[in-house]
């Protein structure tokens, strides 16, 4: 009897210790800081309108191409949308398909920029609904 006591107290303390362990690495993991794409080479380059084309004319075909790449798009900044928690969207003209909506990175230079001037956006491709969205999206210097 001793002898099982003993050792539920050895598994108890180490499941427990396992708990406490599991949930440092997820807290950290949680609050570990974006990596940023502003100095990052993209994996490719590509005009705003011929993006948006080859969505419309073959999702399938356009996600193997550019789904979760790097992608430096140039166009016509249609519109910025700054929100309350600093975070700004900045969308580039399209065509009756849709837009591309970049999600600038916090850090970003955006505040150069205005509508109807004409930029390249490097940002992570990731994915279309009705639009292309970008994530982690910076200006990029000329």
């Amino acid at each position: 009897m001793l002898g099982l006591k003993r050792t539920l107290r050895r598994v108890l303390f180490a499941s427990g210790a396992g708990v406490v362990l599991l949930s440092g690495y997820a807290y950290y993991l949680y609050h570990k800081p974006v990596q940023s794409l502003a100095n990052t080479k993209a994996d490719l380059s590509i005009d705003a309108i011929d993006l948006l084309s080859q969505y419309a004319s073959d999702e399938m075909a356009a996600d193997t191409k550019f789904l979760n790449k790097i992608i430096s798009v140039k166009g016509k900044v249609s519109k910025i949308e700054k929100s309350d928690s600093s975070f700004t969207k900045i969308y580039l003209f399209g065509n009756e398909t849709g837009n591309i909506i970049c999600e600038m990175e916090k850090a970003s230079n955006e505040g150069d920029v205005q509508e109807g001037q004409l930029v390249a956006i490097k940002g992570l491709c990731t994915g279309y609904l009705m639009d292309i969205v970008f994530t982690k999206s910076s200006i990029e210097k000329k």
